[in-house]
């Protein structure tokens, strides 16, 4: 899959919308089972429709989403961290995307919640 590519009917892990902008987060696994996170982004255009969705890395989505959330600061793309944890423990155990950085903190669970502290 390159950069430019996103599977439409894939559902994503998390989806947010902001304004005419369309952030979905997508996780997926590699051949040796090993799970990562990567971003889709989709604009709507003057008739009210949405682009087709772009694939972006996470630090590219990161950035984003935290300036659609007001952080204002320029923002190096390499200094921002990303994991993937779980949380809770046997079958409440959930999967949580944490990224973290000079903006702050953010972390999206994969049942939508969202934690996000941003710094001024």
């Amino acid at each position: 899959m390159t950069e430019k590519e996103c599977i439409e009917k894939e559902i994503p892990f998390f989806s947010f919308e902001a304004g005419d902008w369309r952030l979905d987060l997508h996780i997926e696994t590699d051949n040796d089972g090993n799970r990562f996170p990567y971003g889709c982004i989709s604009i709507k255009d003057y008739r009210d429709r949405w682009s087709e969705p772009t694939r972006v890395n996470i630090q590219d989505w990161t950035e984003t989403f935290v300036h659609k959330m007001g952080y204002q600061d320029r923002l190096n793309k390499e200094e921002i961290s990303v994991s993937m944890e779980t949380s809770g423990e046997g079958k409440r155990q959930i999967d949580v995307v944490a990224m973290s950085g000079v903006f702050g903190s953010l972390k999206i669970d994969e049942r939508g919640n969202v934690q996000c502290e941003l710094n001024p």
